[in-house]
């Protein structure tokens, strides 16, 4: 089992991975956050076992993530708004 070098990870997936983000979170910051974590995960899981598809455990990652974060936001904004009212 060889691990895949992390330069080739990034280089052919960060910019797809990135505007996959970016769609469901619409921030920049977070898409980048996102997708980086994303990489090194993929990175260190590649030197534990065989990846069989790459691109469908970094997409299956990157949509869990967004989603996390798109229900931290509003819950976040929902407490935000009762503070407010109070």
């Amino acid at each position: 089992m060889t691990a895949i070098n992390f330069n080739s990870i990034y280089t052919t997936y960060y910019r797809r991975a990135f505007l996959f983000t970016l769609s469901y979170v619409h921030n920049d910051l977070v898409a980048e956050d996102i997708v980086s974590e994303a990489i090194i995960y993929l990175w260190e899981l590649s030197k534990k076992q065989e990846i069989p598809s790459i691109e469908a455990v970094l997409i299956t990652y990157i949509r869990s993530k967004s989603l996390n974060y798109l229900k931290h936001l509003q819950v976040c904004l929902l407490y935000t708004s009762d503070a407010a009212d109070d």
